[in-house]
């Protein structure tokens, strides 16, 4: 029973870890928002958010890009974040996650409301212009909160509009954060993709909310 139990185990690790992609080292990436340097382009999608998106690690730092079309979705990204959650047990629960960008909401509010007799500045320019931190969650070394774009921590993220009026989101996150680096070679991850919003009561009698569903994929590590 014991042995049939292992086997068990065995084949679906293994099962779980095959539906993984290898992430294999590549050159890093600049976090500048400025996606020309992601060799191969954004591969991946996540359709229900209208998002392209790649994943890349330098055997240092884990980088995500993402690529957003849709106006509205624009303007739901630079108000309320884009989350990059990973969870280092590979399965889909909650993990140590970056939100970005993180308005100064006092400050885009001058910006959209100016003085009389100015004109107002576009939506998304003025909340470029507003951005000032990244939110951290369940960073074992950090409270949970924003922290400043400028850091000492590794972590790292830019967005801005390219030339074809997409907006571009880049983030960096230290693979330390999850061990020695070197260790982690052949170790599946988890990781959600999304673009964060106000949750919508779906009941007025129990209070309950709903959120949009992430887009959650997997990663194994290929550090040798």
């Amino acid at each position: 029973m014991v042995n049939i139990l292992l086997l068990v185990t065995s084949a679906a690790l293994a099962q779980r870890n095959s539906r993984a992609e290898v992430l294999a080292v590549s050159a890093a990436p600049e976090v500048d928002g400025n996606l020309n340097d992601w060799v191969g382009g954004l591969t991946r999608s996540f359709s229900a958010q209208d998002m392209q998106y790649e994943l890349a690690q330098d055997g240092a730092y884990l980088y995500v890009a993402v690529r957003i079309s849709d106006f509205d979705r624009q303007i739901q990204a630079l108000t309320r974040g884009v989350q990059f959650m990973v969870n280092a047990e590979g399965r889909k629960r909650a993990g140590q996650a970056l939100i970005f960008p993180v308005l100064d909401r006092i400050g885009f509010r001058a910006l959209m409301n100016p003085e009389e007799g100015m004109e107002p500045m576009e939506m998304r320019q003025a909340a470029l212009e507003s951005v000032r931190s990244i939110r951290v969650s369940a960073l074992t070394h950090l409270p949970d909160g924003p922290i400043a774009l400028g850091n000492d921590f590794g972590i790292a993220a830019a967005a801005r509009l390219d030339e074809d009026d997409n907006l571009c989101v880049e983030m960096r996150m230290p693979l330390n954060l999850w061990g020695t680096p070197s260790l982690l070679s052949g170790k599946t991850f988890a990781y959600q993709l999304k673009i964060m919003e106000v949750p919508s009561p779906t009941s007025m009698t129990t209070g309950r909310t709903r959120s949009e569903p992430g887009h959650w994929g997997q990663f194994t590590l290929e550090l040798n």
